[in-house]
């Protein structure tokens, strides 16, 4: 009888771990797909001239959307390789920077 109830357990350890990773495979899916998302609503507010990488007849003038939807490609940018170091255990990039700035004895 103890050994089927042993069994029992080791059953429902296995399916709560199971479970577990799978949540946690949800949650990062979900993630990836908001970072999407931005990406696409980036994209859509670019001119045409700025989605076929046309430069401008003048070139000292880009549209003020196509520079805030450049700004904001480099934050999302920024946002993923924070994420993404933390995934990998790295330490942000702006934290490293500070470490060689102080190690240059730099402020």
């Amino acid at each position: 009888m103890s050994n089927i109830l042993g069994f029992a357990t080791l059953l429902g350890v296995l399916a709560a771990v199971f479970q577990l990773s799978q949540v946690r495979k949800q949650r990062i899916r979900e993630f990836e797909d908001l970072f999407v998302v931005r990406y696409w609503a980036i994209m859509d507010r670019l001119s045409v001239e700025g989605l076929e990488c046309i430069p401008p007849e003048d070139r000292s003038v880009v549209s003020c959307a196509d520079r805030a939807a450049v700004i904001s490609y480099l934050r999302l940018s920024e946002d993923e390789r924070h994420r993404l170091g933390h995934r990998l255990g790295d330490e942000p990039a702006d934290q490293q920077d500070d470490e060689e700035d102080d190690e240059l004895g730099e402020t």
